[in-house]
């Protein structure tokens, strides 16, 4: 097992199979590495770089940061704007160009910024299992990334492991299949999440845990239906195959 500080919390991986140790680490390396892409926090990352010529011009950036743009715009109009990667005073995700002929990303307006907080995580997750899934057989990988669970086992699916998931109100969750389980909550940071309808903090909910089959969409999913609220999540969530859904 690997306890690492990355993206502002504690990533804890636990591999099994061919050389776990060395693979731990590859897969800690590879967070760290998305971490300096993706931060807001770096001065150096692709992110920061884009939200510096926001309204000035565009930036050409590395694949990965591409497609968790492309992705996060994806759920953006998936929620009609409710899950937003775009802040500041002229945040639109609509205002978001990408030129797929040369990689690149254009805010359109001044003093507009990206932030990758709600999807940044999960996606990270998932490049890290395709990065040692390439470099070895492993038979399973289990991660806790500051509260975001992941599951991942060779055959797809395993004996029943019972999760606790402990928030305002603790709860029990159960899995036996390869997945992702990401809450958004307000129990440690209250008000962090902004509704991007309003720029205030979202109100109607405590706490959502949503299960689903990849890390990238069990943490958008989590954010937008925190966002939405209990009745407008539920119903929302009902399109995704796999995907479970905990509101509080």
């Amino acid at each position: 097992m690997i306890r690492r500080f990355v993206m502002g919390t504690i990533l804890t991986v636990r591999i099994e199979g061919e050389d776990s140790g060395r693979m731990e680490r590859l897969f800690a390396d590879e967070v760290q590495r998305l971490e300096e892409l993706l931060s807001i926090y770096r001065t150096s990352s692709e992110i920061t770089r884009i939200n510096r010529a926001a309204g000035i011009a565009p930036v050409r950036v590395s694949t990965e940061t591409y497609t968790v743009i492309e992705e996060a715009l994806h759920y953006a109009a998936l929620s009609s704007g409710t899950f937003d990667p775009t802040a500041g005073s002229s945040a639109d995700y609509h205002k978001v160009l990408l030129n797929p002929d040369n990689r690149t990303v254009f805010l359109e307006a001044l003093g507009m910024r990206l932030d990758l907080g709600g999807i940044g995580k999960g996606f990270a997750l998932d490049r890290a299992l395709a990065r040692v899934r390439e470099a070895g057989a492993i038979e399973s990988v289990s991660a806790d990334f500051g509260g975001q669970l992941f599951f991942w086992h060779k055959d797809g699916s395993f004996a029943p492991e019972t999760i606790l998931i402990e928030d305002r109100q603790p709860f029990t969750f159960q899995i036996d299949t390869n997945g992702s389980i990401s809450t958004s909550s307000n129990a440690e940071r209250p008000g962090h999440l902004l509704d991007p309808r309003s720029g205030r903090p979202a109100e109607g909910v405590d706490s959502v845990t949503v299960s689903a089959p990849t890390s990238t969409q069990a943490e958008a999913l989590s954010t937008a239906v925190f966002i939405m609220g209990k009745e407008a999540g539920e119903a929302w969530l009902s399109q995704f195959p796999g995907v479970r859904a905990f509101i509080f």
